[in-house]
Protein backbone atom coordinates (compact mmCIF):
# COMPACT_ATOMS: atom_id res chain seq x y z
CA UNK A 1 0.00 0.00 0.00
CA UNK A 2 1.27 3.57 -0.92
CA UNK A 3 2.12 5.78 2.30
CA UNK A 4 4.84 7.23 3.77
CA UNK A 5 8.51 7.19 4.89
CA UNK A 6 9.26 10.19 7.20
CA UNK A 7 12.68 10.65 8.48
CA UNK A 8 13.23 13.27 11.43
CA UNK A 9 16.06 14.14 13.96
CA UNK A 10 17.58 10.61 12.97
CA UNK A 11 15.16 7.81 13.18
CA UNK A 12 12.63 6.85 10.16
CA UNK A 13 8.59 6.34 10.66
CA UNK A 14 6.36 4.33 8.74
CA UNK A 15 2.27 5.42 7.73
CA UNK A 16 0.40 3.99 5.65
CA UNK A 17 -3.59 2.67 5.55
CA UNK A 18 -4.80 0.16 3.02
CA UNK A 19 -9.02 1.32 3.07
CA UNK A 20 -8.92 4.73 4.31
CA UNK A 21 -6.70 8.25 4.33
CA UNK A 22 -3.28 8.99 5.47
CA UNK A 23 -1.50 12.27 6.15
CA UNK A 24 1.49 13.43 7.71
CA UNK A 25 0.95 17.75 8.48
CA UNK A 26 3.60 19.35 9.28
CA UNK A 27 2.28 22.92 10.58
CA UNK A 28 2.70 25.69 13.02
CA UNK A 29 2.06 29.21 14.72
CA UNK A 30 3.68 31.16 17.14
CA UNK A 31 6.81 29.76 16.16
CA UNK A 32 5.56 26.86 17.32
CA UNK A 33 5.80 23.86 15.09
CA UNK A 34 4.48 20.29 14.89
CA UNK A 35 5.11 17.18 12.72
CA UNK A 36 2.40 14.42 12.92
CA UNK A 37 1.79 11.41 10.71
CA UNK A 38 -1.73 9.76 11.26
CA UNK A 39 -5.22 8.74 9.80
CA UNK A 40 -8.64 7.47 9.67
CA UNK A 41 -9.13 3.50 8.65
CA UNK A 42 -12.89 3.44 6.61
CA UNK A 43 -13.95 0.27 8.05
CA UNK A 44 -13.32 0.85 12.06
CA UNK A 45 -13.54 4.44 12.11
CA UNK A 46 -10.63 4.74 14.44
CA UNK A 47 -8.27 7.34 14.32
CA UNK A 48 -4.89 6.24 13.96
CA UNK A 49 -1.42 8.10 14.70
CA UNK A 50 2.11 6.68 14.30
CA UNK A 51 4.06 9.75 15.01
CA UNK A 52 3.65 13.40 16.95
CA UNK A 53 6.05 15.88 18.07
CA UNK A 54 6.88 19.25 18.15
CA UNK A 55 9.84 20.56 16.16
CA UNK A 56 12.86 22.23 16.57
CA UNK A 57 13.99 25.47 14.36
CA UNK A 58 16.02 24.36 11.39
CA UNK A 59 15.05 20.80 11.74
CA UNK A 60 15.22 18.97 8.26
CA UNK A 61 12.00 16.63 7.65
CA UNK A 62 12.46 14.36 4.95
CA UNK A 63 8.93 12.89 3.49
CA UNK A 64 9.08 10.06 0.69
CA UNK A 65 6.12 8.47 -1.29
CA UNK A 66 7.01 4.46 -0.68
CA UNK A 67 4.74 1.12 -0.94
CA UNK A 68 4.52 0.25 2.74
CA UNK A 69 4.20 -3.05 3.70
CA UNK A 70 4.62 -2.52 7.52
CA UNK A 71 3.86 0.85 9.57
CA UNK A 72 5.64 2.27 12.24
CA UNK A 73 4.17 1.21 15.94
CA UNK A 74 1.41 3.59 17.12
CA UNK A 75 1.63 5.97 19.72
CA UNK A 76 -0.77 6.28 22.48
CA UNK A 77 -3.28 8.84 23.57
CA UNK A 78 -2.18 11.66 25.22
CA UNK A 79 -2.08 11.56 29.47
CA UNK A 80 -4.10 14.13 30.93
CA UNK A 81 -0.80 15.56 32.24
CA UNK A 82 0.66 15.79 28.75
CA UNK A 83 -2.02 17.68 26.73
CA UNK A 84 -2.05 20.15 29.92
CA UNK A 85 2.37 20.76 29.50
CA UNK A 86 1.01 21.20 25.81
CA UNK A 87 -1.94 23.73 26.61
CA UNK A 88 0.95 25.86 28.39
CA UNK A 89 3.48 25.53 25.64
CA UNK A 90 1.21 27.21 23.21
CA UNK A 91 0.14 29.80 25.44
CA UNK A 92 3.31 30.64 26.32
CA UNK A 93 4.64 30.41 22.44
CA UNK A 94 1.47 33.52 21.77
CA UNK A 95 2.45 35.42 24.86
CA UNK A 96 5.40 35.61 24.00
CA UNK A 97 4.86 36.22 20.35
CA UNK A 98 2.90 39.32 21.31
CA UNK A 99 4.85 40.52 24.28
CA UNK A 100 8.05 40.94 22.62
CA UNK A 101 9.49 43.73 20.90
CA UNK A 102 11.80 42.08 18.71
CA UNK A 103 9.64 39.19 17.84
CA UNK A 104 10.81 37.50 14.48
CA UNK A 105 8.35 35.15 13.13
CA UNK A 106 9.72 31.58 11.36
CA UNK A 107 8.37 30.09 8.52
CA UNK A 108 8.41 26.51 6.63
CA UNK A 109 11.04 26.19 3.88
CA UNK A 110 9.71 23.17 1.31
CA UNK A 111 11.64 21.71 -1.55
CA UNK A 112 9.88 19.53 -3.81
CA UNK A 113 11.16 18.25 -7.68
CA UNK A 114 14.11 21.01 -7.27
CA UNK A 115 11.39 23.89 -6.52
CA UNK A 116 11.90 25.61 -2.94
CA UNK A 117 9.16 27.36 -1.67
CA UNK A 118 9.07 29.39 1.49
CA UNK A 119 6.46 31.03 3.75
CA UNK A 120 5.83 33.34 7.13
CA UNK A 121 3.28 34.74 8.53
CA UNK A 122 3.44 36.79 11.29
CA UNK A 123 0.16 36.04 13.17
CA UNK A 124 -1.56 32.91 11.69
CA UNK A 125 -1.06 29.55 10.92
CA UNK A 126 0.93 27.58 8.32
CA UNK A 127 0.91 23.84 7.11
CA UNK A 128 2.18 21.23 4.77
CA UNK A 129 -0.27 18.66 4.13
CA UNK A 130 0.64 15.40 2.24
CA UNK A 131 -2.27 13.12 2.17
CA UNK A 132 -3.05 9.84 0.53
CA UNK A 133 -6.72 8.59 -0.06
CA UNK A 134 -8.77 6.94 -2.97
CA UNK A 135 -8.31 10.38 -4.38
CA UNK A 136 -4.87 9.81 -4.88
CA UNK A 137 -1.38 11.50 -3.38
CA UNK A 138 -1.58 15.02 -2.65
CA UNK A 139 0.58 17.66 -1.53
CA UNK A 140 -0.20 21.23 -0.31
CA UNK A 141 1.38 23.79 1.38
CA UNK A 142 -1.17 26.43 2.56
CA UNK A 143 -2.11 29.05 5.54
CA UNK A 144 -4.05 31.73 7.02
CA UNK A 145 -3.83 35.41 8.06
CA UNK A 146 -4.89 36.53 10.93
CA UNK A 147 -4.15 40.18 10.53
CA UNK A 148 -5.70 40.22 6.04
CA UNK A 149 -7.96 37.64 6.97
CA UNK A 150 -6.97 35.58 4.10
CA UNK A 151 -6.32 32.01 3.16
CA UNK A 152 -3.04 31.70 1.12
CA UNK A 153 -1.92 28.80 -1.27
CA UNK A 154 1.51 28.26 -2.20
CA UNK A 155 1.78 24.61 -3.60
CA UNK A 156 -0.62 22.23 -4.64
CA UNK A 157 0.44 19.51 -6.46
CA UNK A 158 -0.36 15.62 -6.77
CA UNK A 159 2.38 12.78 -5.92
CA UNK A 160 3.92 9.50 -6.94
CA UNK A 161 5.59 6.89 -5.82
CA UNK A 162 9.15 7.62 -4.92
CA UNK A 163 8.84 11.67 -4.58
CA UNK A 164 10.52 13.37 -2.02
CA UNK A 165 9.13 16.38 -0.12
CA UNK A 166 12.11 18.22 2.45
CA UNK A 167 10.64 20.74 5.08
CA UNK A 168 12.10 22.51 7.89
CA UNK A 169 11.31 25.76 9.88
CA UNK A 170 13.38 28.41 9.08
CA UNK A 171 13.28 32.40 8.75
CA UNK A 172 12.28 32.97 5.54
CA UNK A 173 13.19 36.28 3.77
CA UNK A 174 10.90 36.35 1.18
CA UNK A 175 7.47 34.53 1.15
CA UNK A 176 7.24 32.89 -2.18
CA UNK A 177 3.91 34.30 -4.81
CA UNK A 178 1.05 32.52 -3.81
CA UNK A 179 -0.90 30.77 -6.51
CA UNK A 180 -4.23 31.10 -4.71
CA UNK A 181 -5.54 33.96 -1.97
CA UNK A 182 -8.93 34.68 -1.19
CA UNK A 183 -10.25 36.56 1.97
CA UNK A 184 -12.63 34.72 4.95
CA UNK A 185 -14.90 37.26 6.31
CA UNK A 186 -15.99 34.79 9.10
CA UNK A 187 -15.53 35.39 12.90
CA UNK A 188 -11.96 35.33 14.14
CA UNK A 189 -10.57 35.44 17.41
CA UNK A 190 -7.54 37.57 17.25
CA UNK A 191 -4.41 36.97 18.50
CA UNK A 192 -5.52 39.09 21.92
CA UNK A 193 -8.84 37.57 21.87
CA UNK A 194 -7.00 33.62 21.99
CA UNK A 195 -4.70 34.55 24.06
CA UNK A 196 -6.61 35.87 26.21
CA UNK A 197 -9.41 32.64 25.97
CA UNK A 198 -6.04 30.49 26.33
CA UNK A 199 -5.28 31.77 29.82
CA UNK A 200 -9.30 31.53 31.08
CA UNK A 201 -9.12 27.94 30.57
CA UNK A 202 -6.13 27.25 31.75
CA UNK A 203 -6.53 29.37 35.29
CA UNK A 204 -10.84 27.66 35.54
CA UNK A 205 -8.52 23.99 35.11
CA UNK A 206 -5.85 25.28 37.44
CA UNK A 207 -3.27 24.81 35.58
CA UNK A 208 -1.66 28.23 35.65
CA UNK A 209 -2.00 30.79 37.99
CA UNK A 210 -3.32 34.09 38.24
CA UNK A 211 -0.19 35.34 37.53
CA UNK A 212 1.39 33.66 34.50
Amino acid sequence: MKGFEISVNGKTYYAAIEEGAASVIFSGRNNMFYLSAGGLENKSGKNLTWYYSDISPETKIIVRIKEITNTSPLIPKWTKEEINAWKIKEYKALKNALSCENYLPMGIEMIFQGQKIGATIKSGKLAVVITSSKHGLKLLFSGFDNHTLEHKRWFFSSLQLNDEICMQTKIIDCNSPCIECHSDYSPHLSDKELLEKQRKELLISGIIGKDE
